[in-house]
């Protein structure tokens, strides 16, 4: 009878691990998502930000501006969970700011929408914070919570401008993480619409 062969050192501990990797299958595979608001049905006829607007990077507490999913379990829930491999492709606050600017260039808010990195000096300046980016689950259905705090500076006297604060809900059209994200990007685009809202009837009533 043939004897076994008997591996010793660091060869037998190469042997293990691999056995213990193809018994426990590929690693999980990692998933990314962007934010992406909705181009605007029509442009405005004047802006309503006469100048440049410098949009700011947005801030956030530590778990909002992660770029890892997260979810609520319940809508009344203080707990709130990280969802593994399920990625945003970049920093929720750099994400928004990225929108924000390319939306008011759309609809034509203001005669130069800038971010900070071309350094030129503004006119306005937009900053906002994320209070809530989360998917709910549980209740009637699941959906998601987005919750914003935007506001607008003269630059010329640091006349507060526009304050506005958004606490937006929607529905998702499923259970999956890709239907998560279509209603984020729902409600930024409704966001987006109330805040040029806003901003004209703010106008109107300084006027």
């Amino acid at each position: 009878m043939m004897a076994a062969l008997r591996v010793r050192g660091p060869l037998a501990w190469a042997a293990v691990a691999l056995l213990a990797g193809c018994a426990a299958g590929p690693a999980p595979k990692n998933h990314f998502y962007r934010l992406q608001a909705d181009a605007p049905e029509a442009s405005l006829e004047t802006p309503v930000f006469p100048g440049i607007v410098e949009v700011d990077l947005f801030r956030s507490d530590a778990l909002a501006g992660e770029r890892l999913f997260l979810d609520r379990p319940e809508p009344d829930s203080p707990e709130i969970h990280r969802l593994p491999y399920h990625y945003w492709v970049d920093a929720p606050t750099r994400m928004l700011q990225a929108e924000v600017a390319t939306y008011l260039r759309a609809v034509g808010a203001a005669d130069r929408v800038i971010t900070p990195e071309i350094r030129v000096e503004p006119d306005f300046v937009l900053r906002g914070r994320i209070v809530r980016l989360e998917r709910v689950l549980g209740g009637p259905a699941p959906g998601v919570n987005v919750e914003l705090e935007i506001s607008v500076v003269r630059e010329r006297g640091r006349q507060l401008v526009l304050l506005v604060h958004y606490d937006e809900e929607e529905i998702a059209e499923g259970d999956s993480i890709e239907a998560a994200v279509l209603a984020f990007n729902r409600v930024i685009t409704r966001i987006l619409e109330r805040f040029v809202a806003d901003a004209l009837s703010e106008q109107a009533r300084a006027g």
